[in-house]
């Protein structure tokens, strides 16, 4: 089992810390790595991380009522959004001059046009996923699965990252039936670049931002930053280094960018555990590596202790929230000292942007994150 899915607590921590991974004799090792894209386990372990059961809803958001209470009423483009194209399918034989003339605005047309791409690569290999009863019925005759990995549909096998070979991966169907987590079947074939993944996210997340947000609404105006951001933080013999895929900013009232929310994204999933998508240890060490730069790094930020990561691989789109306290931050100023905190990982489970009511779900949380910035200020 990955961190991930196994570290919920600190006695659990300490359990499987059976090395007993230290911070300050990791970062003079030769084993230390200033670039977060190369961070494992070691330094998960060594940074005190904890995380937490994934749920539909990031517990930051839900206790403070971020949420929108219905979405439908709103704006019409983001009512169409969640409609989603008149069928997933036929997008498998449609190009982008068609979609951005056939829906109004064309900001729907580019979203279809960027998912089209994951359904040409699935054509011929996607399978129904199962009703709710189906799938009750097969967890009867199946192995039991930790409470975290219920919201999964059983299925062949799937960690992710970018992946260097183009094999048969699994897939969801793009089936509304079911608002359990995103299930996998067998036969994804995703793009080969990881361009095609940043692509439907960053179409997907703009178009949100610019018909959630009346124009003549409240200040601040989220919008979606595509240009890669390098976050990096220097301090006597530690350093991070780490690169985004894009992200949410607003500018404040000096002009100055504000960072809200980072993307990361991924090509396609490229592990499986006993048949449930893993976040790898890489991926979740490049990830809190990016978190602790921002945290460290000059940037100007809407909070000093609360970090969004939007996750993204193929069509599949999961939220991580990684709380930096400020005790934490003092215990880590000092780089020759142990940690004596913990650094919480809050994450929603896997939503596919095939599904209606994912979309509703991935809509709700930069909702969320909009309605959290204005609160901050």
């Amino acid at each position: 089992m990955f961190f991930y899915d196994t570290v919920r607590d600190s006695s659990i921590l300490a359990q499987r810390d059976k090395d007993g991974y230290d911070r300050s004799a990791l970062i003079q090792s030769r084993r230390w790595k200033s670039a977060a894209s190369q961070w494992n386990s070691e330094h998960l372990f060594a940074h005190r991380v904890i995380c937490k059961e994934p749920k539909k809803a990031l517990i930051f958001f839900e206790s403070r009522r971020l949420f929108p209470r219905n979405l439908r009423k709103i704006n019409a483009c983001i009512d169409a959004l969640i409609q989603g194209p008149e069928s997933i399918d036929a997008l498998k034989f449609q190009v982008e001059p068609q979609l951005v003339q056939h829906y109004n605005p064309d900001s729907l047309g580019y979203v279809w046009a960027a998912l089209a791409p994951f359904v040409r690569g699935d054509a011929g290999f996607v399978k129904d996923a199962p009703s709710e009863t189906a799938a009750r019925e097969a967890s009867k005759r199946t192995s039991k699965r930790p409470v975290e990995l219920q919201n999964f549909v059983p299925s062949d096998q799937i960690t992710f990252g970018s992946s260097p070979d183009h094999k048969d991966r699994s897939v969801t169907s793009d089936s509304d039936d079911s608002h359990s987590s995103a299930g996998y079947v067998e036969g994804l074939r995703a793009p080969l670049v990881e361009d095609a993944t940043v692509r439907l996210a960053s179409c997907f997340i703009r178009c949100v931002l610019n018909y959630g947000q009346h124009q003549d609404g409240e200040a601040p105006f989220l919008f979606f930053r595509d240009e890669r951001q390098t976050y990096s933080f220097e301090q006597e013999t530690l350093r991070i280094h780490a690169t985004d895929d894009g992200g949410i900013r607003y500018i404040n009232t000096e002009g100055e960018p504000q960072h809200v929310a980072m993307l990361e994204c991924k090509r396609t999933f490229t592990r499986v555990v006993g048949g449930i998508p893993a976040v790898s240890d890489e991926v979740l060490g490049q990830m809190v590596g990016e978190a602790l730069a921002v945290r460290f790094s000059s940037v100007d930020t809407v909070s000093d202790t609360d970090f969004f990561t939007i996750l993204a691989a193929s069509h599949f789109i999961k939220f991580f929230h990684f709380h930096i306290s400020d005790a934490f931050y003092v215990s880590y100023s000092n780089s020759l000292a142990k940690l004596d905190e913990v650094l919480h990982v809050h994450s929603t489970i896997w939503f596919d942007i095939k599904n209606s009511r994912h979309r509703e779900d991935v809509i709700a949380h930069i909702f969320a994150l909009i309605a959290w910035t204005r609160e901050e200020m």
